[in-house]
């Protein structure tokens, strides 16, 4: 090969490794264009597909509604005169971010049986999720929450305003109670202990810090006569707790596993705890020695609360989608059951009523018989947009015409609702 020939190979060479390396450089940046242009395509299905998920829970909730509401027609031999339901989108704004504003008070009402829901109103606040509402027993029409968000905060039900703020824990708040006669309030918290505080001192409301758990505190409740506190906690055990030293009294162990809730008696010193372990326990006070009365298998899953009810019943919501009624005397069995479709979270009892919050983000009324009375309204953007975590009645709510039902939520919202009973 003459030497003109070879210099003119290895030039040829050289270009095409030039070219070839101007392609290399270029060939990311084009690809990474390309890419971002599908992942662009890609995320408008996404939310083309969520929008119309959204719209198609909306719809089958309407359709629910209908359904129920021609049954228990059907079933009272009323006159039917199904309502109109409008259609509306639900906004895709996120749920952790989004701003809650008061709304007035409806008169949209959805009747099952002989009672009335009314949507009252919603107050905003907190930034997380909610994890427990309580009522005062005292007779002020006043309401406290327990918010993920570290604080608790105290409402006026007449004005739908907070008139207090307690941030002095250093963890999620997860559950508030009001002594049963004065102005005392005790919060649990995740960072392993109670507070005992005054909501009429603002200046300086912390009263009293028990510490004592080793685990993050999940609920707490007052004895009866108010001079004990008990709490229970992750860490498998619930304190009685004296209020006056801070001290605990006894240290209530048998739980194999967490604690979820306990609730303690209205008139008597009884105490019932339930836990993970898919049991709860009866504790009694009123004699020494302090003693579990027995130990309830009625779950196949963990029980999420337990709640005193009239007539020496007990009632047990546990997330296998169930709901038992027990009579204090014979447990041996419960003397009623409810079903529902999906988990429920902490119950609340008024007389013969039942507020049974759910994980699909529905309220339903059921009595201490097993019967479904009614489910709370959720049209127009009333109700919550994810799990209810609580209910709480407020007792002395017939006077003023107040709201007597308050909910809350992971949507941050705390809603107050009109529960009432309709002559027949």
């Amino acid at each position: 090969m003459s030497t003109s020939s070879t210099k003119k190979a290895s030039k040829q060479s050289r270009s095409r490794h030039i070219r070839r390396r101007s392609v290399e450089n270029v060939r990311p940046s084009a690809r990474k264009e390309r890419l971002w242009q599908l992942f662009g395509e890609i995320e408008r299905e996404f939310d083309k597909l969520h929008q119309e998920n959204l719209e198609l829970h909306e719809r089958v909730e309407q359709l629910s509604e209908k359904l129920e509401y021609l049954f228990t027609s059907k079933q009272n031999q009323q006159p039917l005169s199904i309502p109109q339901f409008r259609g509306g989108k639900r906004p895709i704004g996120s749920i952790l971010t989004r701003k809650l504003k008061p709304s007035s008070s409806s008169k949209t009402a959805l009747r099952a049986s002989n009672v009335e829901c009314q949507f009252h109103c919603q107050y905003s606040g907190h930034c997380d999720g909610v994890w427990a509402v309580g009522c005062a027993r005292n007779g002020s029409p006043l309401v406290g929450t327990a918010s993920a968000d570290g604080i608790a905060m105290i409402w006026d039900v007449v004005s739908g305003q907070s008139v207090l703020q307690y941030a002095q824990h250093n963890g999620s708040v997860n559950d508030i109670s009001f002594h049963p006669t004065n102005t005392l309030v005790c919060t649990a918290s995740g960072d392993f202990s109670t507070h005992i505080w005054n909501y009429k001192h603002t200046d300086s409301p912390n009263e009293l810090v028990l510490h004592g758990h080793t685990a993050p505190v999940v609920s707490c409740d007052w004895l009866c006569d108010g001079n004990q506190l008990v709490t229970g906690s992750w860490d498998h055990t619930a304190h009685l707790w004296d209020c006056e030293t801070g001290q605990t009294i006894h240290t209530l162990q048998g739980h194999d596993q967490e604690l979820t809730h306990l609730c303690t008696h209205h008139s008597e010193k009884l105490v019932v705890t339930c836990s993970q372990d898919e049991t709860f326990r009866l504790w009694d006070f009123r004699a020494p020695p302090i003693h579990s009365v027995n130990v309830f298998q009625g779950h196949t899953k963990s029980v999420s609360s337990v709640a005193f009810a009239p007539n020496d019943t007990i009632v047990s919501a546990s997330e296998d989608d169930s709901v038992k009624i027990w009579e204090l005397r014979n447990m041996k069995s419960p003397i009623s059951s409810i079903r529902l479709d999906c988990a429920v979270n902490r119950v609340s009892v008024s007389g013969n009523m039942l507020a049974v919050p759910l994980d699909n983000r529905h309220i339903r009324i059921y009595s201490l018989q097993g019967n479904r009375l009614a489910q709370l309204p959720r049209r127009n953007n009333q109700g919550h947009d994810r799990m209810v975590c609580c209910t709480a009645w407020l007792e002395q709510s017939t006077q003023q015409n107040l709201p007597n039902l308050f909910s809350c939520g992971f949507d941050n919202k705390v809603i107050s609702w009109k529960i009432t009973t309709v002559e027949q």
